[in-house]
């Protein structure tokens, strides 16, 4: 059986990333509400601390969710530091998928989890049909890209919520539950700002969900706060079969 609780020096770490990521949480927050041209250099330097801790991680099946969190680097900085920014919903495709793969492999797919589609399948429908109208003709493609990206969150949350619901994981539900609902919320938001001209309350409401979506999915597996006995915790630790 894998020992989950940190030794000392794991938890040093993961304190003082949890401090520099709060620092982070409140620059990027406060740049977004005055609209500091700088922002754009401390989200990408953000993302990447976010990966790198996630690469401290013991457990095997982890490498998922830092894979996860690579194609988040990937997308941030096209966003930020390139002229393609567009091409950062084909990364944040990639790491919807990491994250459906990761949930399907801690619980697999069973009959009795079809009815916890219906309300993500009716969100991604009444989304679209909303905002269809308004899209501009300056990213009309979004037209036919937005239907598949809707697809693909509401699998990501779907199979979360399957996860949540089951006995698998039981320590990691709250990481889980909030992570994945943050990173859900956070997408719908960006679109809504590519489509509304990116008004204050959608940027800015992006970046209070955001960073704590990311940080609680870098820590996934990690007993930062409390000790566990293993047999509460060995299927998150373990490789399925």
């Amino acid at each position: 059986m894998k020992n989950t609780n940190l030794n000392s020096s794991e938890k040093i770490i993961s304190y003082v990333y949890l401090a520099v990521s709060a620092v982070f949480y409140a620059v990027i927050v406060a740049f977004k509400i005055f609209s500091v041209d700088a922002v754009r250099y401390v989200i990408p330097a953000f993302v990447v601390v976010v990966f790198l801790y996630s690469l401290t991680a013991t457990f095997r099946q982890t490498w998922l969710i830092s894979l996860a969190l690579l194609f988040v680097v990937i997308g941030d900085v096209l966003l930020n530091l390139t002229p393609v920014g567009d091409l950062a919903i084909v990364s944040f495709s990639v790491t919807h998928i990491c994250l459906t793969i990761f949930y399907v492999r801690k619980k697999p797919f069973e009959k009795k989890d079809m009815p916890f589609l219906i309300p993500f399948a009716l969100i991604a429908v009444l989304y679209y049909c909303v905002v269809f109208n308004d899209i501009p003709q300056t990213v009309a493609i979004l037209k036919f890209v937005l239907p598949v990206y809707l697809c693909l969150l509401a699998l990501m949350a779907w199979r979360a919520l399957c996860l949540v619901l089951s006995d698998v994981c039981k320590l990691e539900r709250k990481k889980i539950t909030i992570g994945s609902t943050l990173f859900y919320a956070t997408d719908l938001l960006v679109f809504l700002q590519i489509i509304y001209g990116h008004p204050k309350m959608f940027v800015v409401g992006t970046w209070i969900l955001y960073p704590p979506a990311l940080v609680l999915l870098s820590t996934f597996g990690k007993r930062i706060f409390s000790s566990i006995k293993h047999s509460d915790c060995d299927d998150c630790a373990e490789e399925p079969a």
